[in-house]
């Protein structure tokens, strides 16, 4: 969370710039989310979402360690800090559908 209120607002449209595999991967699995809050409900087994929020924290660790986020190329930029909010907002209504609060700052 801390690094989007360092950045300032992205343009929109900017996800053309996310090529690189830890992007796209990021991406795919943020695609996910709803699919997975529904087979979750439906199997009534919160584990499902706990399981596939697990592991969409490492892909972001991974991507986050492999790609600076805040840095010259405005347009990248910008499309790096869209996919950080988006995988802040699904962590974060994931982790609100399983009742547990989300840590903002360590």
């Amino acid at each position: 969370s801390s690094i989007l209120r360092k950045a300032p607002p992205a343009p929109s449209r900017p996800w053309k710039l996310l090529e690189s595999p830890e992007e796209q991967h990021l991406i795919r699995s943020l695609e996910n989310f709803p699919k997975m809050v529904h087979l979750a409900a439906r199997h009534f087994e919160p584990s499902y979402l706990a399981t596939y929020l697990i592991e969409l924290s490492k892909q972001f660790n991974r991507f986050y360690h492999y790609h600076r986020v805040i840095q010259q190329d405005p347009a990248l930029q910008a499309a790096r800090l869209k996919l950080v909010t988006a995988s802040r907002t699904v962590i974060k209504t994931g982790l609100y559908l399983l009742g547990i609060k989300e840590v903002e700052q360590l």
